[in-house]
């Protein structure tokens, strides 16, 4: 064993021994390795078939990742080393990836979302498997995506807006009350349980500042209620997935046995740990549950039309003439002061009744007094053969249009633009607008998002 171990705790530490025995040296020895770093490719924007587009994305200025590097339990995520910044880009901005410890995408593999089906993140935030849960759905179905503490559930509404994602409805709720909300009404839910973080400590050595048995003893009980929540929310044949990031058996198989024991309905089919001494990863635990019987799924299909047909021939004939955009007859136009939304398919405004909801699915359009602007949300969920205007940019023009720059149409390309509006994508993977004023595309990217994503030195 090498290193400075110190700032682990040392109750944590004897209660390792006694869990790993033989392994705990080992176990203990990869302290002092370097942390695993991961990113997944977003199959909402990048076809996971386009090789050459994803060595472009993963050896872009400051990545060297290696594109055999994958993780194994996840076919979308890769493996990069501490000295490549791929947070610092314009394919991230993009939403071409999101950066996420490998250990932590086994949980969604496990889940398998199917496209169509009705789909719960319990504990969302801050959105990685909210995110890798709807690039497997590929935009169809219902996902719904809460968070109960309220700054965190917006963090959790900014990523699902970066990465593109159509058909999730966003929500601030105690799990319980929204169990209340949505009963028998889900296919899956996944519940990653807010919890000690054991496996969070290589990496951040302050979350051992926080740990305790009395903070273990408390997360086995919050989690309990968590997964007893879940429980009424999910259809008879339904699943759920149960995740930490701790290495307790208090909060991990302890929490199943005692659910099991008080839920006769479920069954656990299989569960997996993933140690950083076994495996190239920080530390998962994941469980999946079968609900038993048969199916009575909720239809809560009662009220599926338009409450306001006015505005949603409004919204579609914008659409139409401005972008070349068309939405279907049957989908749910709902406005909140003036901002403008898409529901998921299958959700309908009776049902956020009761609901806090952070974002009630994919904003279309913003209105400005008489007139409508498309909305940064729909940007980021377009393909550009979706839309007639398209200006697809370098990856250094890219990098300045992200920090407020203006284009010239004659500069990047972009001169047989024929409208207005025109999405701005790089490499085909959408970011943002531009309007067209002559011979300019003025820059309308959202000004609290511009940064300087250059690589410096």
């Amino acid at each position: 064993m090498t290193g400075d171990m110190s700032f682990l705790p040392e109750e944590y530490l004897a209660r390792m021994s006694e869990l790993l025995k033989d392994e705990y040296e080992d176990f203990l020895s990869s302290y002092s390795n370097e942390r695993t770093y991961g990113l997944r490719i977003n199959p909402l924007k990048v076809d996971l078939n386009d090789e050459d587009k994803i060595k472009v994305i993963l050896t872009q200025p400051g990545c060297n990742i290696d594109p055999e590097d994958h993780v194994t339990w996840c076919d979308e995520g890769y493996y990069y080393n501490e000295d490549s910044c791929p947070g610092r880009s314009p394919y991230h901005e993009a939403g071409a990836y999101y950066i996420q410890e490998p250990s932590a995408m086994a949980v969604t593999s496990l889940l398998d979302p199917q496209p169509g089906e009705r789909i719960c993140d319990l504990c969302a935030a801050p959105g990685g498997k909210t995110t890798h849960i709807a690039g497997r759905m590929r935009g169809r179905g219902v996902l719904v995506a809460n968070e109960y503490v309220p700054d965190r559930a917006g963090i959790l509404s900014q990523n699902v807006e970066r990465m593109g994602v159509s058909n999730c409805l966003v929500t601030c709720m105690h799990p319980a009350d929204l169990s209340q909300h949505f009963m028998g009404y889900f296919d899956k839910v996944c519940v990653d349980a807010p919890c000690s973080g054991e496996g969070m400590f290589r990496k951040d050595h302050d979350a051992c500042l926080e740990w305790s048995s009395d903070n273990v003893d408390m997360c086995a009980a919050r989690q309990f209620e968590i997964l007893d929540a879940a429980s009424d929310m999910v259809t008879s044949g339904g699943v759920i997935v149960y995740s930490t990031c701790t290495f307790e058996p208090d909060e991990n198989e302890r929490v199943i046995e005692t659910f099991l024991k008080c839920h006769p309905e479920w069954t656990l089919e299989e569960s997996k740990r993933i140690w950083p001494h076994r495996m190239r990863g920080e530390g998962h635990f994941a469980a999946k549950l079968i609900k038993t019987g048969m199916s009575d799924k909720s239809a809560r299909n009662e009220d599926l039309k338009n409450k306001n047909r006015q505005l949603y021939n409004e919204v579609a004939r914008f659409l139409h003439t401005e972008l070349g955009f068309e939405i279907s007859d049957n989908r749910i136009i709902y406005e909140n002061k003036d901002h403008i939304y898409m529901l998921p398919d299958g959700i309908s405004e009776q049902m956020l009744r009761g609901l806090r909801v952070i974002r009630p699915g994919i904003e279309l359009v913003t209105r400005h007094k008489d007139r409508f602007e498309p909305a940064h949300s729909l940007a980021m969920s377009l393909r550009p053969d979706e839309v007639q205007n398209v200006c697809d940019l370098t990856y250094d023009n890219a990098v300045r249009y992200l920090m407020g720059e203006t284009v010239n149409v004659n500069d990047n390309g972009c001169n047989s633009i024929s409208g207005p509006w025109t999405l701005m994508t790089i490499n085909g993977i959408s970011f943002s607008w531009g309007k067209k004023v002559g011979e300019t595309i003025k820059n309308h990217y959202p000004k609290g998002l511009r940064r300087d994503v250059s690589i410096k030195g």
